[in-house]
């Protein structure tokens, strides 16, 4: 089998992008992931920036738009045009948190934190170099309050590394190590709620009922403090110091030192 040219292949992945375009942000796949996930966002912007630097640099002001006022750049903004996903914002109802953002509809969570490398790998694609400096001020203080938030609100021990509290914010969620660290969690109820997921996707190829009742569990117990972080963590039924997780941030703590450099 003769190999694709690589013209082609970045042909046919520039395609996709564009075919899942939004306008300022890209739904990770039609019907599954309609709206705007933070670490596929940062990911995307890597990749839109070998098309286009403003496109590019724009998927990353968009992702910032729904950052909360402590800090915290959240899982998913919502795409107030697509419906048919759960949990939906009228789940989350991250909007009874006083950090949360106004006029935007987001999850109470986060995910592996890529946008400081996303950020400096954008800036990097800048042709012209003021607009690549202008890119990096504009986002500047946010990205550093989201790295703040992480070490602050995430930290409970003061050793340096970060734990995740719900398995979507790992990116790994439907992987063994999680699937077996929440099968130790102890569930006071079994959550009342209705998958979307399996319209889209066959049932073999994601989580099992048994998983979602954990998953929809643990941000249930999140929204009754009204996802006050430090409340939560005091009783939180599932804490992981994630390898993966904590060497995203230190490889992004390190663009973020890169970034503070070139301005």
């Amino acid at each position: 089998m003769a190999a694709i040219p690589r013209e082609q292949l970045i042909g046919a992945a520039a395609e996709v992008l564009r075919g899942n375009d939004l306008g300022g942000s890209t739904k990770p796949a039609p019907g599954l992931y309609p709206h705007q996930w933070n670490w596929d966002s940062c990911f995307i912007a890597i990749g839109l920036s070998h098309v286009s630097f403003h496109r590019a640099a724009q998927e990353i002001r968009s992702l910032l738009k729904g950052q909360w006022r402590n800090g915290l750049v959240p899982q998913i903004v919502f795409n107030p045009e697509a419906g048919g996903y759960f949990p939906g914002p009228d789940v989350w109802l991250s909007e009874r948190s006083p950090d949360a953002p106004t006029g935007v509809q987001t999850s109470g969570i986060t995910q592996p934190p890529v946008l400081a490398t996303a950020v400096l790998r954008v800036y990097e694609s800048a042709q012209d170099q003021s607009e690549g400096l202008d890119f990096l001020r504009a986002v500047y203080a946010s990205v550093v309050a989201y790295h703040r938030w992480l070490y602050e609100e995430r930290d409970p021990d003061g050793s340096g590394l970060v734990v995740v509290v719900h398995p979507w914010e790992s990116g790994l969620d439907n992987s063994p190590p999680y699937l077996h660290a929440g099968s130790r969690v102890q569930m006071a109820y079994k959550p009342n709620y209705e998958r979307l997921d399996l319209l889209h996707v066959a049932a073999k190829n994601r989580p099992t009922n048994k998983d979602y009742d954990l998953f929809v569990y643990l941000l249930e117990q999140m929204r009754e403090l009204n996802w006050d972080q430090k409340r939560y963590l005091q009783s939180a039924p599932l804490q992981v110091q994630d390898v993966l997780f904590n060497s995203i941030l230190c490889r992004a703590d390190r663009d973020l030192a890169e970034i503070s450099k070139l301005l």
